[in-house]
């Protein structure tokens, strides 16, 4: 039969957890933080990692999950703030969700369309959903000449690398890709120190993998 903890463990167990103090519950969330992958970890998996770092058993912060969910919160907010300007409210963390790569949460099942959508911002038209701004780039360009007309139509160009040019030309790729490729050595000076680098270009057209011949 299953093995139930005695009632004054679940008690000593809730008693340890009241005693910590917001400080130390702030500074191990950010500790957990800071080696998570914050687009694939739950506020679930967050606070047993974060058990684990204060000693208690399962379920030891239940009573915490919405300072810790707040800390979460913030975290993204600031990470994001980081990279680039995100809409209020956009980091926000629901609990058992997994944020995604743009700081909202996205969960299973029927809400994952309306995780997924932009937060409403005061002042600001809703932005356009992708049907409206028509077909991704790479729909677009499947069809935008042949291979053979890039190849003959195509004109090499030159790029700055430090204080060298060097020419791109135009190329079909092995991947069937076409588009234009740059080879050469640049030197840079690092710390006072001239350092030559093998500098290899690849500038595939995206959707010409597509083109016909």
């Amino acid at each position: 039969s299953n093995r139930t903890l005695p009632s004054s463990a679940t008690g000593n167990q809730a008693k340890m957890a009241s005693e910590i103090d917001a400080e130390k519950i702030k500074t191990t969330a950010l500790e957990v933080l800071a080696v998570s992958d914050l687009t694939r970890t739950t506020m679930k998996e967050v606070r047993k990692a974060m058990e684990e770092r204060l000693g208690l058993g399962a379920g030891g912060l239940d009573s915490h999950k919405d300072m810790v969910k707040t800390l979460c919160t913030e975290e993204i907010q600031r990470r994001q703030s980081e990279k680039t300007p995100s809409p209020p409210g956009s980091a926000e963390v629901k609990d058992g969700s997994t944020p995604n790569k743009r700081g909202r949460a996205s969960t299973d099942g029927n809400d994952a369309e309306q995780a997924d959508a932009p937060a409403a911002v005061p002042g600001k038209k809703p932005r356009k959903s992708e049907k409206e701004k028509g077909p991704p780039l790479k729909e677009r360009q499947k069809t935008a000449m042949t291979k053979e007309a890039f190849m003959k139509t195509a004109k090499k160009f030159q790029m700055q690398i430090g204080d060298k040019k060097i020419t791109a030309e135009p190329k079909q790729f092995k991947t069937g890709s076409c588009g234009f490729f740059a080879n050469s050595k640049v030197t840079v000076d690092v710390g006072g120190v001239p350092l030559t680098l093998q500098c290899s270009i690849n500038l595939p057209v995206i959707g010409s993998k597509e083109w016909e011949e």
